[in-house]
C-alpha cells in the first residue's frame, strides 16, 4: 500500500517545494554573537572609572546585539537568494 494520495484530476503529481531559511534562527544567532562580543570587549578593554563596566557592557550589548541581529537577517536573505537562484524565481 502506498501512503500517497492520488492526484486530483486537474493536478500534476509533482509539486515544487519552496525552501527558505528560518529567519528567526539567523537573527537570534547574530544577536547572541553581538552580545558575546560586547561582553568580551567590555570586560577586557580599558574602562572609564566614572562610568563603570556594567553600563559600558550594557550599552555595547545593546548596540552590538542590534547590529548582529541585522547582520544575521542580511545573511538569511542572502542565503535565500542563493537557494532560489536555480529555480527561475526572483
Amino acid at each position: 500500500m502506498s501512503d500517497r494520495q492520488p492526484a486530483e484530476p486537474g493536478e500534476r503529481g509533482l509539486r515544487r517545494v519552496h525552501r527558505a531559511p528560518k529567519y528567526q534562527v539567523f537573527i537570534a544567532a547574530g544577536l547572541i554573537v553581538g552580545i558575546v562580543v560586547a561582553v568580551v570587549s567590555g570586560y577586557t578593554g580599558a574602562g572609564d572609572p566614572t562610568v563603570g563596566r556594567g553600563k559600558l557592557v550594557g550599552y555595547l550589548a545593546l548596540l552590538l546585539g542590534c547590529l548582529g541581529g541585522l547582520l544575521g537577517g542580511a545573511v538569511a536573505v542572502t542565503v535565500e537568494r542563493f537557494m532560489n537562484r536555480g529555480t527561475g524565481r526572483r
